[in-house]
């Protein structure tokens, strides 16, 4: 049983959950959620048990959610992986930063040549609109 401290019993954490939980990049709300407690709890166990605040820490052991998930994609890319393609490149894009960028370039740029102003041309009327008297 846990011990019972001055506002009801205190929480153990058991260290290795919460690193994998960090790792799959659960957030402080998930975290306080999955042992029971508050996230004031959780900062404090962290600071105690670590030595150093939990964005500190979160960030440290997230980066291995990190290694992972490009270990993944490495392991697709060479046709060893399982695992959604789609879902790689989600998280890519949402935990390392990844980006689609669709880069053009103008043919004319190297040219020192300027793009002539467009010409509005008016048509006649075809003989069809209802003219107003």
């Amino acid at each position: 049983m846990a011990k019972r401290g001055p506002k009801g019993p205190s929480t153990e954490i058991d260290w290795d959950t919460f690193e994998k939980l960090c790792g799959i990049h659960c957030t402080k709300v998930e975290i306080a959620e999955w042992f029971h407690c508050s996230e004031d709890t959780i900062e404090r166990h962290v600071k105690r048990h670590y030595g150093e605040n939990f964005a500190v820490v979160y960030a440290k052991k997230a980066a291995r959610g990190n290694a992972s998930l490009r270990r993944r994609m490495f392991e697709t890319a060479f046709g060893t992986g399982k695992g959604s393609v789609t879902m790689q490149i989600f998280l890519s894009k949402q935990h390392l930063g990844y980006l689609d960028r669709l880069e053009t370039k103008n043919k004319n740029e190297n040219l020192n040549y300027e793009m002539p102003e467009p010409t509005l041309i008016v048509l006649p009327q075809n003989g069809r609109e209802k003219k107003s008297e």
